[in-house]
């Protein structure tokens, strides 16, 4: 019964980390989508003559920002590379949302097994209770007979 009892506080803790993890690989990930949604408008709207301009706006996003600080940088790129960098944006932005949801799918997944295997872990508890219970009735009902046999040999 002891282990089944550590069994289950790992599992909880478990289940404790793993949904703190999940929530800042969520928070992460929005804050990426988010970045790159304020980015992506600006740059599609760049011409060979509106770069600087834009880059001007970008460099106000903040310099704690990764994707501000790439785009500083960027900002010797000519009109093919700033296409092409466009586009990686873009898949960049997909592929994270398309993560995000799986990530969503697999959290739901996850606490759905949690569940599942309380339930299985209370199930187990509850039949090694009764096998106890039977196994100590049993005993008692030996020791009272090797008493008797106790008693008998002794008269």
């Amino acid at each position: 019964m002891v282990l089944l009892n550590e069994k289950e506080q790992i599992v909880r803790a478990d289940r404790v980390t793993d949904h703190d993890d999940y929530n800042f690989r969520v928070l992460r990930t929005e804050e990426t989508i988010e970045a790159l949604n304020m980015i992506l408008p600006k740059l599609r709207s760049l011409s060979s003559q509106s770069m600087e301009m834009a880059f001007v706006e970008l460099s106000k996003i903040g310099k704690s920002n990764p994707i501000g600080a790439f785009m500083q940088i960027a900002s010797t790129i000519d009109e093919g590379m700033l296409k092409a960098t466009i586009e990686k944006m873009e898949e960049l932005l997909e592929s994270l949302a398309a993560s995000l949801e799986e990530d969503q799918i697999h959290e739901i997944q996850s606490q759905a097994d949690y569940e599942m295997l309380l339930i299985e872990i209370a199930a187990v508890r509850d039949d090694v209770t009764v096998a106890l219970d039977a196994d100590r009735i049993e005993l008692a009902e030996y020791e009272g007979k090797l008493a008797n046999e106790e008693r008998y040999l002794e008269e």
